[in-house]
């Protein structure tokens, strides 16, 4: 889900202003919290530090190493096309023969139903579920197979993520333009503190080239000591 930014002052509880991106599905589910989501979080200072890290090193890679810059993304474009094709068409064949079986299955009630085996009753409430379920499937078949046309004719355009690039000649500050013009979406894991600190992964989407193997960052953070 969204996540949105959430700053306080501070409280007799917590006494420390914060400024932090919380995850919207738990933060509104109140006692649902935990059955919803998980309580996904990060710093907005930390969260900035790794994005204009990231698009510094991102940038100036593309820009040093144009040609070879863009073979990459072009070969990982191409692998991850494939994939997330190969998995749309996987589900698209899985809710089709799920379809057919439905229509088996009521077939099968209204004979039973015609021959006295099942009652009105029974024979109405079971082929309404059925018939639910067949209208949710062809929805969703629907929308697979405009996600596979899509998918077939997307062009990742790398030359206009180059020429975005080039139009940035500082990266010691992360400006609202460099973010919005660069940046497509970012994605954040759950934090992990089993090692004895914060490890969390970051997954930063570029504007017209994606999600990168440069873009997959660590935010870690080590876990305080209490005071003796």
């Amino acid at each position: 889900a969204k996540m949105y930014n959430q700053r306080t002052r501070g409280s007799e509880t917590k006494p420390y202003p914060s400024d932090a991106y919380e995850c919207s599905s738990y933060k509104l589910a109140g006692q649902r919290r935990t059955a919803v989501c998980s309580n996904h979080h990060i710093s907005t200072k930390a969260l900035r530090t790794l994005i204009l890290e990231t698009i510094k090193v991102t940038s100036t890679y593309a820009i040093s190493n144009e040609a070879e810059f863009i073979q990459k993304v072009r070969a990982a474009s191409e692998v991850q096309q494939a994939q997330a094709a190969k998995d749309l068409k996987r589900k698209l064949n899985k809710n089709k023969r799920r379809f057919d079986e439905l229509d088996t299955i009521i077939k099968k009630l209204y004979e039973d139903n015609f021959s006295g085996k099942l009652s009105d009753e029974r024979y109405m409430i079971f082929s309404r579920d059925y018939e639910n379920e067949q209208h949710t499937l062809k929805a969703e078949v629907e929308s697979i197979k405009s996600q596979i046309a899509e998918q077939n004719s997307k062009v990742v355009n790398i030359n206009s993520f180059v020429e975005l690039a080039r139009k940035y000649t500082s990266f010691e500050k992360l400006t609202p333009g460099m973010l919005h013009e660069l940046v497509e979406k970012i994605i954040v894991h759950e934090g992990d503190k089993s090692s004895g600190h914060r490890i969390q992964k970051i997954e930063i989407y570029y504007s017209f080239v994606g999600d990168l193997e440069s873009s997959h960052v660590v935010a870690q953070r080590t876990r305080k000591t209490p005071a003796a």
